[in-house]
C-alpha cells in the first residue's frame, strides 16, 4: 500500500467530517497534490512520499520533503508535517504499516532536526483594528446598507468568527432571551457556546429583514445567492471602508480593550471569545459558562462601539465596569 493510497483513503473518510471548505482544500493541495477540482497544483511537496509503500516512509524521507522549505515557509510545513503524521498513524492502525515506534513525522523527532516555527521568523498575527478606532469604524459601518454591513456590526458586537456570524440561523436566535445558541457542530472548539445579545444586537436583529420561516432561515443572507454570506464579501465591505485590518482582527481588538480598560477577570475575557482556558481539569471543575458576567462585559463593549471614545489627556478613558 502507497502512502498516496492511504493518503486518498484518509481524505475519503475524514474530510466529510471537517467543518470548513478551506481545511479540505489545504489538506487536499498539500498531500495529494490536487486542486478541489482535480487539477495538479504548482508545489507539490508530497509527489514524492506519494509514490513510496508507506511502510518505508521513514524521518530522512520525511525530512527531504520539509527541509527545503523550512525556513522559507515553517508553518506550512510544519502543517504539512502533521498532515503526514495522521495518514501514517492511520496507516499503522489499518495494518498497512508494521512499526510499533514512534511516528517518523512526529515532532518529538522532527524537532530534533528542525527549528521551531516560532523559532524561524515571527509569528503574523491577524491585523486588527485598534480598540481606540472600533467606535468611529462602527459609525462609518452603520452607514452601510446591505447584508454584509449588518454581518460585520453584528460580528464585532458579539465578537464571533466569521463563519459562525455569517452562518448564523434564526433558529440559534433567542431574541426574548437575549441569547444566540451556537450548535457544537459550528464551533472551532466542538462545543455549544451561548453569546449573550446586547440592546445593539438586539435592535439589529429587530430590524433585519427575514428570508424564510424556518429555524434553518440564514439571518444575514448573501445577495441573489440566498446562500450564507462568505468570507471575501466581509473583506471587501473592509477595503470599500478603507481599512487594511482583517474581519477576524476585531476578536483581537476586544481582547485588547477588555484586558486594558476594564476590571474583568481573562476567564470571562476568554469565555467571551469561546476560548478554553485553563488545563482540562480545570474547565471539568469550573461547569459554568459565566453567562451573566460574559453579558455585562459584551454590553459594555457594545456601549463602547456605539459611541465615540472618550479622550482625555491623548487615551481612551475607561468605560467598561465590570469586576470579574
Amino acid at each position: 500500500m502507497t502512502f498516496g493510497a492511504c493518503a486518498e483513503d484518509f481524505y475519503k473518510t475524514n474530510s466529510p467530517t471537517w467543518k470548513h471548505i478551506k481545511h479540505a482544500q489545504q489538506w487536499r493541495s498539500s498531500v495529494l497534490g490536487l486542486t478541489l477540482g482535480g487539477k495538479p497544483v504548482e508545489q507539490d511537496h508530497c509527489r514524492l512520499l506519494r509514490a513510496l509503500p508507506v511502510q518505508e516512509i521513514d524521518t530522512p524521507i520525511i525530512l527531504s520533503v520539509l527541509k527545503p522549505h523550512w525556513h522559507e515557509k515553517a508553518e506550512s510545513m510544519n502543517r504539512l508535517r502533521a498532515r503526514i503524521a495522521a495518514v501514517i498513524d492511520s496507516a499503522r492502525a489499518a495494518g498497512y504499516r508494521r512499526d510499533d515506534s514512534i511516528n517518523p513525522a512526529d515532532w518529538s523527532i522532527i524537532g530534533k532536526v528542525l527549528p521551531a516555527p516560532g523559532k524561524v521568523a515571527a509569528v503574523n498575527h491577524f491585523e486588527a483594528v485598534p480598540y481606540a478606532q472600533v467606535s468611529d469604524f462602527v459609525t462609518e459601518l452603520r452607514k452601510r446598507e446591505g447584508s454584509a454591513a449588518r454581518c460585520l456590526e453584528f460580528l464585532i458586537y458579539t465578537v464571533a468568527r466569521s463563519a459562525e456570524a455569517r452562518e448564523a440561523t434564526w433558529g440559534e436566535i433567542d431574541l426574548d432571551g437575549a441569547t444566540w445558541t451556537i450548535a457544537a457542530e459550528r464551533m472551532k472548539a466542538a462545543k455549544p457556546h451561548v453569546v449573550p445579545l446586547a440592546d445593539p444586537v438586539i435592535n439589529l436583529l429587530r430590524r433585519l429583514p427575514r428570508e424564510g420561516d424556518g429555524d434553518d432561515a440564514l439571518v444575514f443572507v448573501g445577495p441573489k445567492s440566498g446562500k450564507p454570506l462568505t468570507d471575501l464579501a466581509l473583506m471587501t465591505l473592509m477595503r470599500k471602508l478603507k481599512r487594511s485590518e482583517v474581519v477576524h482582527g476585531f476578536r483581537s481588538s476586544f481582547s485588547d480593550w477588555a484586558h486594558e480598560t476594564t476590571g474583568y477577570s481573562s476567564i470571562v475575557i476568554e469565555q467571551s471569545l469561546a476560548h478554553a482556558v485553563g488545563s482540562a481539569v480545570e474547565r471539568a471543575y469550573r461547569r459554568s459558562n459565566l453567562l451573566t458576567k460574559r453579558r455585562r462585559l459584551l454590553s459594555d463593549w457594545a456601549r463602547f462601539c456605539c459611541m465615540p471614545p472618550v479622550v482625555e489627556t491623548g487615551e481612551v478613558v475607561q468605560i467598561g465596569r465590570g469586576r470579574a
